[in-house]
């Protein structure tokens, strides 16, 4: 559409600009090196696009450009100027989108279906649509030609005028603008409750009511890159982390929500962004954090019920404190049995090593053991504990190596009968595959949300929806809580 614009009297800078993209053979960042130029010049003599890259790419050397970028600037101002006199000679629309289809390098994108099936499927209600983008565009022409458009009248003033189809051509962008713009408010009708997933560089420049930046944790914002054990953090990209953070932060009107991970999927602790501690307290609304004083209160509160999140804390100090010795070794897995290792079950030493330490610092702990314990050089509890001292021992070489004291700790621990257990407990963790760990972890999920649900219940009286139906059951028992009720009516309904 860009290129059958550049065609049209009192054409801007954008359709220029966007054909130039799409007709020079370079690579994508020399094309924008051609363009900033080309727009550089625009403003340095105040004239338009177009006249900067005829005065540009007519000279035959050029202290910017090599000879092949010269050559590639004249061939996009040749196709700009056939397809110019194209349009003034050719009568028929439908003709001219054609031939400047296939002066496009990218012409295979429209030959590739127009309506593209999402994972295989369509909705019930959506007709099996084969047309390519091409064919699409072709019918949209003779769509608009017979319902907004005399034929005879059309052809009679272009023969008259001697300028082809411009008066058509005109028409037809004018049409499928108007229409681009009522499909685009229609969408934001339809989407105004929506929710909007996108990236932080995507979003540059939008505005929502309320916004949520997930995971904002060290290892994702910022997006440090680490070598050999050493993360690369130059003040060029951590400030670079800090704009992008911003940009983010900036994009919410009226409510901004921040979260970050406590634990991955690997049972990992993960640390928040180092950059939420730059934020002023007065502007901010914790909703929930897991530091220390908080696992200190947990036992007062589970049987309090205040809060939600002290319950997940909870759960995450019974993860650590579990004697999962007490269960049953065997698991099922679709079916199909298979053991656990009683190292993993006796698990319970190795989190005591972990208890050591800080909160905060467990994670870089537990990443560091569980990087290793992978290698297959490192199966042995004594080799990988051999091997995560001596990579401290690089790492505390390092200048620019952060955490040293947490390394220094866990160095003179290591040496211990509980940095062993924990050995074990990380390399059989490890050696369990990937699906039946996963297996694993969910069921402990089930349990800690079964425990959550149960908390909430057990603090909150009973409905009168509940109470009224143990009437019916026949129960005089007066239930003390939702969870009693529960069980109440269970045992009613049973009888």
């Amino acid at each position: 559409m860009a290129m059958l614009k550049t065609t049209l009297p009192g054409c801007d800078d954008g359709p220029f600009r966007q054909a130039f993209k799409a007709l020079l053979l370079c690579e994508k960042e020399e094309k924008k090196r051609v363009i900033e130029y080309i727009d550089k010049i625009c403003t340095v003599r105040k004239c338009s696009f177009m006249s900067a890259a005829c005065d540009i790419f007519s000279a035959k050397i050029s202290g910017t450009f090599k000879r092949r970028q010269l050559s590639h600037g004249r061939k996009v101002l040749l196709t700009l100027e056939m397809i110019s006199k194209l349009v003034q000679r050719e009568q028929s629309i439908s003709v001219v989108i054609t031939s400047v289809a296939n002066l496009l390098p990218q012409k295979y994108l429209l030959e590739q279906r127009a309506v593209v099936d999402v994972d295989s499927g369509k909705l019930l209600n959506e007709d099996n649509d084969i047309r390519s983008v091409l064919q699409y565009l072709l019918d949209d022409v003779s769509d608009f030609l017979s319902t907004h458009f005399s034929n005879t009248d059309v052809e009679g003033d272009c023969v008259l005028e001697k300028k082809g189809c411009i008066k058509v051509l005109k028409a037809f962008v004018d049409y499928i603008s108007a229409r681009e713009v009522e499909n685009f408010r229609a969408r934001r009708r339809d989407n105004e409750d929506s929710v909007t997933l996108t990236t932080i560089h995507q979003s540059k420049g939008l505005e929502w009511d309320t916004v949520f930046i997930v995971k904002a944790n060290e290892s994702e914002i910022p997006l440090l890159h680490e070598y050999n054990g050493v993360v690369n953090e130059s003040g060029t990209s951590l400030e670079e982390e800090r704009r992008l953070l911003y940009v983010a932060m900036t994009r919410a009107r009226k409510k901004l929500y921040i979260l970050y991970v406590v634990m991955d999927s690997n049972w990992q602790l993960l640390r928040p962004s180092r950059f939420l501690k730059e934020i002023p307290d007065h502007l901010l609304e914790v909703q929930g954090e897991l530091v220390r004083k908080d696992l200190q209160k947990i036992p007062r509160e589970l049987s309090e019920g205040k809060s939600q999140f002290s319950v997940a804390a909870a759960e995450h100090e019974q993860f650590l404190k579990a004697d999962v010795g007490e269960t049953d070794t065997s698991n099922t897995l679709g079916g199909e049995v298979f053991n656990v290792p009683p190292e993993l079950l006796l698990g319970s030493n190795g989190n005591n090593f972990l208890r050591r330490f800080n909160l905060e610092d467990r994670s870089i702990i537990s990443h560091l053991f569980h990087q290793w314990a992978k290698k297959q050089a490192f199966q042995n509890p004594k080799r990988l504990l051999d091997k995560v001292g001596f990579v401290i021992d690089e790492r505390l070489r390092i200048k620019t190596c952060k955490n040293k004291d947490v390394l220094r700790a866990l160095k003179s621990s290591l040496k211990c009968e509980e940095a062993f257990h924990y050995a074990e407990y990380v390399l059989s963790w490890e050696q369990i595959p990937a699906d039946k760990r996963a297996h694993l972890m969910r069921e402990k999920q089930e349990h800690f949300q079964k425990l959550r649900i149960e908390n909430a219940m057990g603090s909150s009286e009973a409905t009168s929806k509940q109470i009224a139906y143990l009437q019916n059951l026949g129960c005089t028992i007066v239930p003390t809580s939702r969870l009693h009720a529960s069980h109440l009516i269970e045992q009613y309904k049973s009888l």
